[in-house]
């Protein structure tokens, strides 16, 4: 009887320790495109590798043992992780095989950072802080001001991007010299407070892009009829036109800074729209990416994105690659007094691109902007840009285009992970 038991005993123990495993497993990189891509990037979710327990997280090695940076993402933010991500080089048509093993949270390595979001705010007798997530309060508290950038700010290890929070909207570049993470360090003053430190040129770079009240580079609004609305509350309106302005950060990390806006009641002729966006910043891309979606939007209306132009002298650059993915540049002085290079872009699936126009450059609200329509309800585009000051090169038209043009091709044709079985 005392037999039967313990068989019992630790044959239970046995199926509860395999419920509560997690199982090392083997998979495939392959890169279908005839050319080198640098940093290709991967994600597994937690189905694709069957996580059943949370008393081990993920990690991946390549053949030879070596761990390659990875990162855990809650992308719901219930709490647990959904998506491993992590980057690998593979040479043109190359296959190679990682494996994936666990160990304890604990126990988890600490990679490099190639990435970084940050929201610096700062409240009244307090130094600036990084926040994980804000609303914008229905009165902005311009006086004084409290926002670090103007709003957010994501950056990788080639260039960064920041956010007017408030009803601007608009996307400004800053132009890298280094592939250190600056951001945390920019826009404070050595008294510590909020200031403009970065339009001016600095080891690590400084703000290049002249925005105005364009979009920037890859800001967006609801087009409807032959109007532009924007996304938010301006600094000059008397009325609030929108219920909540909310940054979620998701992660930032060794791989990709992921991270959440949503725009919650915004009033369009007398209806209310409702706008969420999440961006992702790669390492090693000259850019970031951007997926949109709209809800509740009035008849007709449409999301737009675009390019400012307003010191753009040469022709536009307009592409389709291997009949799926739409690139439109531009490529001139298109910084501060016309002082450097800088080349511009917005790629998108061709079947989210829905057509485009340009703005006036004088009497408009949103002016001097090249625009382009979004697929509804939800569209994805990725935003480039390129400073000559980070690499000579790009100086160059036809290298910043056969830039672009490879990048649409690894989007055309994107590496792909698959398990061995």
């Amino acid at each position: 009887m005392k037999k039967t038991i313990l068989f019992g005993l630790v044959a239970l123990f046995h199926t509860l320790v395999a419920c509560s495993s997690n199982v090392n497993q083997e998979f495939e990189l392959s890169n279908p495109a005839s050319v080198e891509v640098t940093d290709a990037q991967f994600v597994l979710t937690r189905a694709d590798l069957g996580a059943t327990s949370e008393a081990t997280v993920p990690v991946v090695r390549d053949a030879s043992g070596t761990l390659i940076p990875s990162q855990l993402d809650d992308m719901d933010q219930d709490g647990k992780w959904d998506e491993m991500a992590f980057v690998y080089t593979l040479a043109a048509s190359q296959k190679v095989k990682v494996s994936v093993s666990w160990v304890k949270p604990a126990e988890y390595p600490v990679f490099p950072a190639r990435s970084n979001v940050r929201f610096g705010y700062k409240a009244a007798g307090q130094p600036i802080a990084s926040l994980d997530s804000y609303v914008l309060p229905m009165d902005i508290p311009w006086r004084p001001y409290p926002f670090q950038m103007d709003g957010i700010a994501w950056e990788n290890d080639r260039v960064g991007y920041r956010q007017y929070f408030d009803g601007r909207n608009c996307r400004d570049v800053f132009g890298k010299r280094t592939t250190q993470i600056v951001l945390d360090s920019i826009g404070i003053t050595k008294e510590g407070g909020v200031g403009d430190t970065y339009h001016v040129l600095s080891d690590w770079g400084r703000d290049i892009l002249s925005v105005g009240n364009s979009f920037g580079a890859g800001g967006k609004a609801l087009l409807v009829g032959d109007s532009l609305h924007r996304l938010g509350v301006l600094r000059y309106v008397p009325r609030n036109v929108i219920d909540s302005t909310r940054f979620t950060l998701i992660n930032r990390g060794p791989v990709r800074g992921v991270f959440k806006v949503d725009y919650m009641g915004f009033q369009v002729n007398g209806q209310k729209v409702n706008v969420s966006e999440v961006v992702r910043i790669w390492a090693g891309r000259y850019g970031y990416e951007n997926t949109v979606t709209l809800s509740d939007a009035p008849q007709g209306a449409q999301l737009v994105t675009g390019l400012v132009h307003n010191f753009n002298q040469l022709p536009y650059i307009s592409e389709t690659y291997d009949n799926k993915i739409v690139a439109r540049m531009t490529h001139d002085q298109q910084t501060y007094d016309r002082v450097w290079w800088l080349g511009l872009a917005i790629l998108m699936p061709k079947e989210d691109y829905q057509g485009e126009f340009d703005t006036p450059s004088t009497g408009a609200d949103i002016p001097y902007t090249w625009c382009f329509k979004l697929k509804n309800p939800s569209a994805k585009y990725w935003v480039y840009s390129a400073w000559e000051l980070d690499k000579p090169e790009f100086r160059d038209r036809q290298f910043f285009v056969d830039m672009i043009a490879r990048e649409a091709r690894v989007y055309a044709q994107p590496a792909t992970i698959a398990k061995v079985k």
